[in-house]
């Protein structure tokens, strides 16, 4: 038989196996912060790969519209075409605006349009405010009206627009955290 172990012996093995207890617990909880890091990072990097698309194919609609707004497309465009091309786009417009609600849903849906479906309750969020307001630029303009010189403006308000737009899209997705991202294991 072994002789008994004595209180000081239960005592040192009570507290070895506390710290490693408590060096477990600090550990787990550490790996379990870092695996949340990850997995939030790469929610985050899907999203902004998500607004990144949207974005490209809003751009594009915005890009034919200011095509569409230049004096020189309307003098070699016929208006059957004009008109064709102007609805095309106006479809593609409309269409962005729709697609990134999914991303910037209304604000103050409490207050506006409270009779309205979900996606439409309340205000449209500033960020698909230069989407809407190229639409409402090309909606005003047809292959006779206006002016070359007033089409020129009305371009320049477009274009005003779709850097507004971007700038707004690239806030949101910020190109440097993203390019810190992708480098910081370089």
């Amino acid at each position: 038989m072994f002789p008994p172990i004595g209180p000081q012996i239960d005592l040192q093995v009570d507290l070895a196996a506390a710290f490693i207890a408590v060096v477990a617990l600090l550990i787990s909880g550490w790996l379990g912060w870092r695996q949340w890091k990850v997995e939030w990072d790469a929610l985050r990097l899907q999203r902004d790969n998500d607004l990144i698309d949207w974005g490209h194919s809003a751009l594009d609609a915005c890009c034919r519209a200011e095509m569409l707004l230049r004096p020189e497309y309307a003098a070699i465009c016929g208006e059957h075409d004009y008109e064709r091309d102007r609805f095309a786009t106006l479809a593609s417009l409309s269409g962005a605006i729709d697609r990134g609600r999914l991303y910037f849903p209304n604000i103050e849906d409490h207050k506006f349009g409270v009779q309205q479906d979900s996606a439409f309750k309340g205000t449209r969020h500033f960020a698909l405010d230069p989407l809407g307001g190229i639409y409402d630029i090309l909606e005003r303009v047809s292959h006779r009206t206006p002016t070359a010189s007033e089409r020129k403006l009305v371009r320049e308000e477009a274009i005003r627009y779709k850097h507004e737009f971007l700038a707004i899209v690239q806030s949101e997705v910020d190109p440097r955290r993203r390019t810190f991202f992708l480098n910081k294991d370089s």
